[in-house]
């Protein structure tokens, strides 16, 4: 199944490698909504964090639009998290559902803050109290499976497989659609190179959106690992909820574009690229990986998308940039590189 939501800046998040951070603030504290008569004040929105890749990319593009007309919205809401303060009792009801025999506890990580464990010999369940995120590793599951002998479901079933087991626990939020389904291979020492090997998983991607069809970009998504014999051996639920906040005035995309040109955006053109062409600009939103403390607010961006030619070369390769949505965003700083959260699984 084709990821049509796959960006540079999203798996990054996931594959431990290092990355440079672009913050951005806004001075649309006192906003008015476009077409109104009255001015009302606003509740400050924090900076925008968004990671960027290790790697080196182009610092000097040659950006063109075609003079293309980009559809656009006036004002887009923007929701704020809920602190949730998950508590013991509500971590022994999720460890019930799953038959762990717990053994309760309390954690700490940097990255992720304050978190509670149930585990037993055979599984292990870990809730972060702020936002609800989980991590649920069927620890047996994974450790007994006999290497070349593994049957793994088809990419419809596992599907299937994936929403029956997170509907049973209540896990899956009617704003969440399936993405795409990923494969980890195996490849015996004896086997040549060329050889795919075989399949040891798969894992089922859920990824948010609003209002049915807007894209959130980020942190966001439910992973669902699926082994032998379609036995689940991990759900990793990454996501925060919301509430609605307010309506915001947004800048045109035409404004995003000269922000793109000018630096002001984070993209993925590696360097020796020359011109850019500009095919598309979407409306997203943005789920930063940190704290509810640090960014309390889902806020909107616009996705940039095209293709660049790269000197004295003729074919083109696909770019995505990320600008700010709400009026009045500005780069603010960089900031020198930090690790990324990591894990086991993209």
């Amino acid at each position: 199944m084709k990821n049509k939501l796959k960006l540079f800046i999203c798996t990054s998040l996931f594959l431990g490698a290092s990355f440079g951070v672009v913050k951005y603030s806004t001075n649309a504290e006192n906003s008015s909504l476009v077409g109104s008569e009255e001015v009302t004040s606003y509740e400050k929105l924090p900076e925008l964090i968004f990671p960027l890749p290790g790697e080196e990319l182009a610092s000097k593009v040659n950006f063109k639009t075609s003079n293309m007309k980009f559809a656009s919205s006036q004002e887009a809401k923007v929701f704020k998290f809920i602190k949730k303060n998950i508590t013991v009792k509500d971590l022994m009801v999720e460890a019930d559902k799953l038959k762990i025999n717990e053994v309760v506890k309390n954690k700490s990580d940097k990255s992720l803050g304050d978190l509670l464990v149930a585990e037993d010999e055979n599984k292990y369940l870990e809730i972060e109290k702020d936002t609800g995120a989980i991590t649920y590793l069927n620890k047996k599951a994974k450790e007994s499976k006999v290497r070349g002998n593994i049957k793994v479901p088809s990419d419809e079933e596992s599907i299937k497989l994936a929403k029956e087991f997170l509907d049973n626990l209540g896990w899956l939020p009617n704003n969440f659609k399936v993405v795409e389904v990923t494969e980890d291979t195996e490849r015996p020492a004896n086997v040549d190179v060329t050889e795919k090997g075989f399949v040891t998983n798969k894992t089922v991607h859920f990824y948010k959106f609003i209002d049915g069809n807007v894209p959130v970009y980020g942190v966001s998504r439910i992973l669902v690992e699926i082994g032998d014999s379609g036995v689940i051996e991990a759900v990793r639920k990454f996501h925060k909820d919301e509430v609605d906040q307010s309506s915001y005035q947004l800048k045109t995309p035409e404004a995003a574009v000269e922000e793109l040109k000018h630096g002001n955006a984070v993209h993925n053109i590696e360097p020796g690229a020359v011109d850019a062409n500009i095919e598309q600009i979407d409306l997203a939103y943005w789920e930063d990986a940190g704290s509810i403390d640090n960014q309390p607010f889902l806020q909107p961006v616009y996705v940039i998308k095209g293709n660049y030619n790269k000197l004295n070369k003729t074919n083109t390769e696909s770019f995505n940039a990320l600008v700010p949505a709400v009026a009045g965003k500005y780069i603010k700083e960089n900031i020198s590189s930090v690790q990324s959260p990591s894990d086991t699984k993209k």
